[in-house]
């Protein structure tokens, strides 16, 4: 996603819980506070120091609810950017991992049908 002030932000996640958060602004960040919550309500909270204009910052959801087919289940999430200025940054994103093992797709490790 690229933002209004021209911020990169990617999440990258996976069915462990784990996730990357990457920014890129242009401009000095200090500190991100990122928030999400999951379908229940559940919230999780995260705050990284950068100082500099682009940092990638590790997070961990126990046990996270993931996204597939028939559940297309999605975390919302709030990322604050403090440095110069703020801004403020709403979306949503999902824990699952595509991959394939031969001629199979598999989504979260389980085969699925493409037609």
């Amino acid at each position: 996603m690229i933002t209004d002030r021209n911020t990169v932000i990617k999440i990258f996640t996976s069915i462990d819980g784990v996730g990357k958060l990457y920014v890129a602004a242009k401009r000095k960040i200090n500190k991100i506070k990122f928030s999400a919550a999951d379908i229940s309500g559940k919230t999780y909270e995260f705050i990284f120091d950068c100082g500099k204009p682009e940092g990638e910052f590790a997070f961990n959801i126990e046990n996270p609810i993931l996204w597939s087919i028939d559940e297309p289940n999605l975390y919302s999430y709030i990322l604050e950017i403090y440095g110069v200025d703020e801004e403020t940054v709403k979306g949503k994103f999902a824990f699952r991992t595509i991959s394939t093992d031969g001629k199979n797709v598999l989504l979260n490790g389980l085969p699925i049908f493409v037609k």
